[in-house]
């Protein structure tokens, strides 16, 4: 289960354990390659292009090292590239290819991801059970 913040949105995430994990990091690279990718497809206007620049000097200011770590949103002295290699902030992740079994059918459930509100019992005198937070019960 995933917390958004306190009393917020949780997630649930129902999966395989016996399978690679679901998610994997995201580099600073993946990210920096795919906004230099992002504003090379537009190249509509001169902002565009303006964009593109300085995300590559962006990164070529960054180490080797500071492109392979895992990228986490937040950076206060980039324009464009608000990312960082220092664990700090949101980590951005993406679906592991790996974790997905492709010899099951393609209608096989692998994967379940739902949200829902951290206090269920504070909407008082909602009309219909709270399904989501019954299954998250049975199951956790």
């Amino acid at each position: 289960m995933y917390a958004e913040s306190p009393g917020g949105m949780e997630w649930v995430v129902v999966f395989n354990p016996e399978r690679p994990p679901f998610w994997i990091p995201v580099t600073v690279r993946e990210v920096a390659d795919a906004s230099v990718g992002y504003f090379t497809l537009l190249q509509r206007t001169e902002l565009d292009r303006v964009l593109v620049q300085q995300v590559q000097a962006e990164m070529a200011g960054l180490t080797p090292e500071d492109l392979a770590a895992p990228a986490c949103l937040g950076h206060d002295s980039r324009t464009v590239l608000q990312v960082n290699g220092q664990a700090q902030g949101l980590a951005l992740m993406r679906f592991n290819p790996a974790y997905w079994n492709r010899a099951l059918p393609i209608s096989a459930v692998q994967l379940v991801s739902y949200g829902r509100t951290a206090e269920p019992d504070t909407a008082g005198g909602a009309a219909c059970p709270d399904y989501p937070h019954r299954l998250a019960r049975t199951i956790t």
